[in-house]
């Protein structure tokens, strides 16, 4: 099945006919770049690479599958300090719960609204920014 799924995603190509998606896909695409190097254990992150992509590829908003890639990459380095750390509103707590806590699939059905979104926004990219040398390229596209 996981197969299949990679095919659909290719064979549809909705990423490159939206400039959001396309956006957002190459912001994750420049993360996993980044932060990673050969050789590391990368099943987690493979598998939230493969799921945002295929989120982007659906009717998933492109922000909300961002915020989503941000969250469990970070995890999976071990960057991400859990949503304890942080003063949040209920809605942003709350969902960064679902996410520390659910699986990809499970957390990418998930629809933030505007104010959850920025509000962990700011938060991941900050983690983000805090743990590289120098800006991201696509960060831009963010603002």
């Amino acid at each position: 099945p996981l197969r299949r799924q990679r095919q659909m995603c290719i064979r549809d190509r909705n990423i490159l006919k939206d400039w959001d998606r396309a956006a957002v896909a190459y912001y994750i695409l420049e993360l996993v770049d980044v932060f990673t190097e050969p050789g590391m254990s990368m099943e987690d992150i493979f598998e939230g690479l493969l799921c945002s992509l295929m989120s982007l590829n659906s009717d998933k908003e492109p922000g909300d599958a961002a915020r989503l890639f941000e969250v469990k990459f970070l995890m999976a380095l071990g960057l991400w300090p859990g949503s304890g750390e942080f003063k949040l509103t209920k809605g942003s707590a709350s969902t960064l719960m679902r996410f520390e806590k659910d699986s990809w699939q499970n957390s990418s059905r998930i629809k933030l609204t505007r104010d959850v979104g920025e509000e962990i926004k700011k938060i991941t990219s900050g983690l983000i920014k805090e743990n590289l040398d120098r800006p991201l390229k696509t960060a831009a596209v963010f603002k």
